[in-house]
């Protein structure tokens, strides 16, 4: 009973893989009756039936009940003769039985469930070898049935799991980079030396972006993997507010792939590289800033460009700590992987693992 209930099988609706098993008992049998029987403490329950129109009947008339007590096939050619089942009311009465054939449902570990079972309303000879080795075989099949099922609901579960334990993360994560952003605001303005209250205010901007990648991860993404295209398009247009706002209207566009679906870690990536890479143009570049991502096999590519002067190619091979952006983007890129073109100094290109 443990065994079967751990299943949560019971008193659930038809599914096609059971069913199945049933038609295919009935033409490989030529019988009216195909069930797949579960025997509960007080009733045997058919998952699956065909022939019959009752869903259950009592366990103590029930044939199945004998059947689990053996490992193999039990067979009962005629039950008017035999003393088991000869005062049973489903043989004295509808669907007035005389042939049963029941291979049990044998877990991984032993336990005997139900049945698969065949029934005649006319007496039959037993079954032959062969027979008997296709009827164990239809139960091998609903038994490994039920342990997919069991499985898949055990995946559903922790991955549901998994989702909320993310999302309780990402609001703790938040909370903190918020209350940190408030403290080091603060600081800023009571700073009186220009330089520190620089540091401080450029340090502000950096947590507002973190925490705008947290926000839009946390809307937005599914816990494996999620389409980076809706995601950057979210993610930069909270950028814009900052572009229409401090510097002057200037646009931020996004162009993407339709097909950038990514890992959530590099979700997280893009969304750092693409906060600072923006964030970087508007303070420093000119013009409007264009952004693109694309696939490219098992990576990403996201250029960031504005109209502006560009980088000065002779600094980036020696990045100092006046370049912490820089060096946040140097860390998460692939190696090698972040690239300005001579002939075009205003793009930068960073290549991500997806």
């Amino acid at each position: 009973m443990r065994a079967l209930r751990s299943y949560d099988i019971l008193d659930t609706p038809p599914e096609a893989a059971f069913d199945r098993i049933v038609e295919l008992a009935r033409a490989l049998f030529d019988t009216p009756i195909a069930l797949v029987s579960f025997v509960d403490a007080e009733r045997q329950w058919f998952k699956a039936r065909v022939g019959l129109d009752v869903a259950e009947t009592p366990r103590e008339t029930a044939f199945c009940a004998h059947a689990i007590r053996h490992t193999d096939v039990m067979v009962v050619p005629d039950a008017r003769a035999d003393p088991r089942f000869q005062e049973n009311p489903l043989v004295t009465g509808e669907p007035r039985i005389r042939f049963y054939a029941g291979a049990p449902m044998i877990t991984p570990e032993g336990a005997r469930l139900g049945t698969v079972c065949i029934i005649s309303p006319e007496p039959r000879p037993a079954l032959d070898e062969r027979d008997l080795k296709r009827l164990q075989a239809l139960a091998a099949i609903a038994a490994n049935e039920l342990e997919l099922r069991r499985k898949t609901a055990e995946a559903e579960s922790f991955a549901r799991e998994k989702e909320i334990l993310a999302r309780e993360i990402e609001h703790r994560v938040r909370s903190t980079l918020q209350l940190v952003t408030r403290v080091v605001e603060s600081q800023a303005v009571r700073a009186e030396d220009r330089a520190t209250r620089k540091i401080l205010f450029d340090t502000v901007d950096r947590i507002s972006g973190i925490e705008a990648v947290q926000r839009h991860l946390s809307d937005g993404a599914a816990v494996f993997r999620t389409d980076a295209h809706a995601y950057l398009l979210s993610l930069v247009a909270s950028l814009q507010d900052m572009a229409s706002g401090e510097h002057g209207g200037r646009t931020v566009t996004v162009t993407a792939g339709d097909d950038l679906e990514v890992s959530r870690d590099c979700m997280a990536a893009l969304g750092m590289v693409t906060v600072e890479l923006v964030t970087n143009a508007l303070k420093h570049g000119q013009g409007d800033v264009d952004v693109r991502a694309a696939r490219d096999g098992e990576t990403v590519l996201l250029s960031v460009s504005d109209q502006g002067a560009g980088f000065k190619l002779s600094r980036l091979p020696t990045l100092t700590q006046t370049h912490a952006g820089l060096r946040l983007v140097s860390m998460l890129a692939l190696p090698g992987g972040l690239m300005i073109d001579p002939a075009t100094p205003q793009r930068i290109t960073v290549r991500l693992p997806a």
